[in-house]
């Protein structure tokens, strides 16, 4: 493959504007002026006695505009040529070779800007031999080191289906930028995408930051080099603003503003009313709040509660505040609490009272076996005793016999 060049032209106010393939109802913005150049005025002489030199602009119409009068006003000899001046397209500025003023005194040239219409200075010339008279050549170039229109070919030059492409800043390795059909990448051996569509999309960077539009909407997105959506993370400080609101600090104070309220009592149970104060907190966020619950009958109650951010970060007051309002209605039966814990509280008094009356029985009951089990005992031993008697008894007279 070959790459070949077609030269694109940049010029300043000095030169030439192209007017091809500016559409009809489209004004181009550039000058229409053809150009700049110096005429003798044979009507005033100068204190030579030679005419003086003028700086006049040519529109495209053919309209002569005086600039300047008397361009070389410390010499008194006119012998300016179209060799005698430079110009500096860069910085809009020209500069007029000045005639020999004699004595030995170096050339100058006059500096003058297009912008303001006025001239600036003179630029002396140095290291020049003397009685050398400068010829002005120009500033050459490089165009390869400015900017080119090329394509991509197999032949020696460009044809219909070759790939073109603006190359900015060299070729190969030394290439800058380059703009193509696909978009603006960097150029040269570490060629990374800068801007390009895909189909209806725009990706800005290699890791692509993707925004398009549709359905009335602008929709951005991020995927990665083979096209997997990856996540957007602002990071380094950066701060995502919605219409100049910061995001992050408006979700903590959220956060903040929903704990605070969640600590507010929503229903009183057992009193007309129940007030109550809380504070929540997210992340960095702190928030207190306030709010009363009341119960209007048997079956709906009310309760309202407002809360408010006290360390508001983001610098606007729609998001650190908030509050709430509700009811409560009760269907079907209604089992009132409190007579509910009553109802509870009688029978489990009645079921200790009667545990109580059954611990004393048994208690009463366990005494009396203890006596039964005591009297018992007692006959006990005494049969123990009338039987030993006996026994001894029989023994003495078995002896005896």
């Amino acid at each position: 493959m070959k790459i070949l060049s077609k030269a694109i032209l940049f010029s300043i106010a000095l030169g030439f504007v192209s007017h091809s393939g500016v559409r009809a109802n489209e004004v181009s913005t550039g000058t229409t002026d053809l150009g700049f150049f110096v005429a003798e005025d044979p009507t005033k002489v100068n204190s030579g006695g030679d005419t003086t030199s003028n700086l006049y602009k040519l529109s495209s119409d053919g309209a002569v505009t005086l600039l300047q009068e008397d361009i070389f006003p410390d010499v008194g000899t006119n012998s300016f040529t179209s060799s005698n001046y430079a110009v500096d397209e860069s910085k809009g500025k020209i500069y007029f070779l000045e005639d020999d003023r004699g004595g030995g005194a170096a050339r100058r040239y006059r500096k003058y800007d297009i912008e303001s219409n006025e001239f600036e200075d003179y630029v002396t010339v140095t290291g020049l031999p003397s009685g050398a008279v400068p010829i002005n050549i120009g500033v050459v170039s490089k165009r390869n080191d400015t900017a080119e229109k090329k394509c991509i070919t197999s032949g020696d030059t460009c044809s219909d289906g070759d790939t073109e492409f603006v190359s900015l800043g060299g070729s190969g390795t030394s290439e800058l930028i380059r703009v193509d059909s696909d978009g603006i990448s960097t150029g040269g051996s570490s060629s990374k995408s800068l801007v390009k569509y895909v189909g209806d999309e725009l990706h800005i960077g290699e890791n692509s930051w993707i925004t398009k539009e549709e359905g009335g909407r602008q929709k951005v997105y991020a995927k990665d080099a083979s096209g997997n959506p990856i996540p957007i993370d602002y990071t380094n400080g950066t701060r995502l603003l919605i219409n100049g609101r910061d995001v992050e600090k408006s979700i903590d104070n959220v956060g903040a503003l929903s704990a605070a309220l969640g600590s507010i009592p929503a229903i009183s149970a057992d009193s007309q009313f129940t007030c109550g104060f809380g504070g929540g907190t997210h992340s960095n966020a702190y928030a207190l709040s306030a709010g009363c619950a009341s119960r209007v009958s048997e079956r709906v109650s009310l309760n309202a509660a407002l809360a408010t951010v006290i360390n508001n970060q983001t610098g606007d007051t729609d998001d650190n505040f908030s509050a709430r309002a509700g009811f409560t209605f009760r269907l079907g039966k209604v089992d009132d609490s409190p007579k509910v814990a009553a109802r509870k509280a009688a029978a489990l008094s009645d079921e200790v009272a009667k545990l109580r009356e059954e611990n004393k029985a048994m208690r009463a009951e366990s005494l009396m076996q203890q006596q039964v089990n005591a009297s018992l005992l007692a006959r006990l031993e005494r049969l123990e005793k009338i039987a030993s008697g006996q026994l001894s008894l029989l023994g003495d007279r078995a002896s005896s016999d």
